[in-house]
């Protein structure tokens, strides 16, 4: 699959009077920005789903909620335009966010436990004498296990949690096209 050039929004979401989440109407987006998909599909499909702030959020007592996701240029500076909530940000800026308030409640590193724990008892084992010293083949699987960039069970880097891996794992990049999309939103904004 090609890489895709996306580009982040921030959605700051605050609660209508029914108690509901107040999302802006991204149905009203044409229908050519959606590519002819309702707009939470089309988020899910040509996007990268949505990711919440979990540590300012309305079910902490906060008086907003922030989401954000990266989406196709067209879509993106549809919204920003047409909605005062929405804001373009640049990689840096969703990577902070991202890391910061989004995924940190993620683990950097996934422990498969059975696979530590059988590694352990085997040392052990060894060291007592009761297990023969481990092979070259057996201390190579040991140290590929141990060794998060390694896709071996064992200990494995979480690809969710920071966004350089993420999107290494999506497939994604940002668009080059970032600062002129906010150029021209700023402006249209400012306009009577």
């Amino acid at each position: 699959m090609a890489k895709r050039d996306l580009v982040p929004i921030k959605v700051t979401l605050g609660l209508r009077k029914n108690g509901q989440i107040d999302w802006p109407d991204f149905g009203k987006i044409s229908t050519k920005a959606r590519l002819g998909l309702e707009w939470s599909r089309f988020i899910d499909q040509c996007g990268i789903q949505w990711h919440y702030d979990r540590i300012n959020n309305i079910g902490n007592g906060s008086e907003r909620d922030i989401a954000c996701t990266l989406v196709p240029e067209d879509f993106a500076e549809e919204a920003a335009q047409m909605f005062e909530s929405v804001e373009v940000l640049t990689e840096e800026e969703f990577e902070k966010w991202h890391d910061e308030c989004a995924t940190c409640h993620l683990e950097t590193e996934m422990l498969d436990t059975e696979v530590l724990q059988g590694i352990l008892a085997r040392i052990q084992l060894e060291e007592k004498g009761v297990a023969p010293p481990p092979s070259d083949e057996i201390r190579r699987l040991r140290k590929e296990a141990l060794d998060p960039n390694h896709l071996r069970p064992g200990i494995r880097r979480n690809p969710q949690r920071h966004w350089r891996e993420k999107k290494r794992h999506l497939n994604v990049g940002t668009s080059q096209r970032i600062d002129e999309i906010r150029n021209r939103v700023q402006r249209d904004r400012r306009k009577p």
